[in-house]
């Protein structure tokens, strides 16, 4: 298998996304499932990114590339070459760079089968007008260039169709997997754990302005923002604006060897986790913080899909963005007994990163064996 897709920072990339975490985790447990039969034979990291090589030699695949080629079809052929694939997956198809891959893919390599994951419609709902049009017809491309499109979550599926582009209904729904440092077993039933947690991309479409504004109603309560982004510094202006800066807390991402183990000690030491984006293809920290035994109050169609394939209880919907609605949710999680243990442990079943990799593997073995090509470079 050829993999193209961001790589996380454990792995030499730059980018702390849920994209590219979804990337190295099934990466790695590809790697580790050696039963599976899936040799990932090359990694191209695209869209563009920036690549530690010395980080990069602990990937489980070779890194084959990282910049986008001026001649990318040359290019692709000697990738073709280098990796002899019998599948090659497009890792975030609806995304720009990606879909120039795949529609390149569909005319030097026809016979060759490829697989498209779409983790979120970002790519077109952050542009408006006739730049959003644009965005969904090159979407549109990348979904006719690929065999099979697989998605994360139901609720992103069924946002293609509120966009007016016409998924596939044989599209297939695999749930996100855990990262390893929330899927192996920890102590959760932590005695001291306080106040509200936010982490993840400090953007407009996160909300998290109305969070601030639900804490500052409620005297007392601690916040934490864990993240960096575009909107920290108005963030913070309005933290002091509000009169929470003394307890709204920011922190920024820690260096690579320490992040992990410090979001999860974050993660594990607070009462409840606050994700109440305007927007989310699914949300995975929100995981992340219930394998910690951590509640959540976040996007309403991602707690429906999470609560629903664990099969428990796991904090408050929300289904407005307003700050009043943030602010009761977080009081009733707030005032509620959880089994935090019974969380870990469901959720931690639920989105095992083994059976999302199984998952894929057969995906992929399915497609080479229809396909009965040898790999390309032979």
């Amino acid at each position: 298998m050829l993999s193209f897709g961001y790589l996380p920072p454990e792995m030499g990339g730059s980018d702390r996304g849920g994209i590219a975490t979804f990337h190295g985790v099934l990466l790695e447990e590809f790697a580790r499932q050696r039963d599976l039969g899936i040799d990932v034979t090359g990694v191209f990291v695209s869209p563009p990114d920036e690549l530690d090589t010395e980080r990069a030699s602990v990937c489980p695949a070779p890194v084959l590339g990282h910049r986008q080629p001026q001649r990318p079809g040359r290019r692709y052929k000697r990738l073709l070459e280098r990796a002899r694939p019998q599948v090659v997956v497009f890792n975030h198809i609806t995304n720009l760079y990606l879909t120039r891959w795949a529609r390149l893919h569909r005319r030097l390599a026809p016979s060759l089968p490829a697989v498209g994951i779409a983790h979120s419609w970002h790519p077109i709902t952050r542009h408006t007008g006739e730049e959003a049009e644009r965005r969904k017809d090159i979407a549109r491309e990348g979904i006719a260039a690929v065999d099979v499109l697989c998605f994360g979550s139901q609720h992103a599926k069924e946002d293609g169709a509120r966009l007016g582009i016409e998924v596939p209904e044989e599209a297939k729904v695999i749930p996100y997997p855990l990262q390893h440092a929330y899927a192996e077993v920890a102590a959760v039933e932590a005695a001291d754990r306080n106040g509200v947690v936010y982490l993840g991309s400090l953007m407009r479409r996160k909300n998290v302005g109305a969070l601030l504004e639900a804490v500052a109603e409620r005297p007392g309560l601690e916040l934490v923002i864990a993240g960096e982004g575009p909107e920290e510094a108005e963030l913070r202006q309005l933290a002091e604006r509000l009169g929470v800066a003394d307890r709204a807390r920011f922190i920024a991402h820690h260096p690579v060897d320490e992040h992990l183990a410090r979001m999860r000690e974050l993660l594990l030491g607070s009462a409840v986790l606050c994700l109440p984006s305007t927007s989310e293809s699914f949300g995975l920290v929100m995981i992340e913080a219930l394998a910690c035994g951590t509640p959540v109050v976040g996007f309403g169609p991602g707690m429906a899909e999470l609560e629903d394939r664990a099969g428990i209880h796991c904090g408050e919907r929300l289904s407005s963005a307003e700050s009043e609605e943030i602010g009761l949710a977080l009081d009733r999680v707030l005032a509620s007994d959880w089994d935090r243990s019974e969380l870990a442990s469901r959720v931690r079943e639920a989105f095992a990163p083994a059976k999302t990799a199984a998952a894929y593997a057969e995906v992929v073995q399915e497609l080479a064996q229809a396909a009965r090509v040898a790999p390309v470079g032979r």
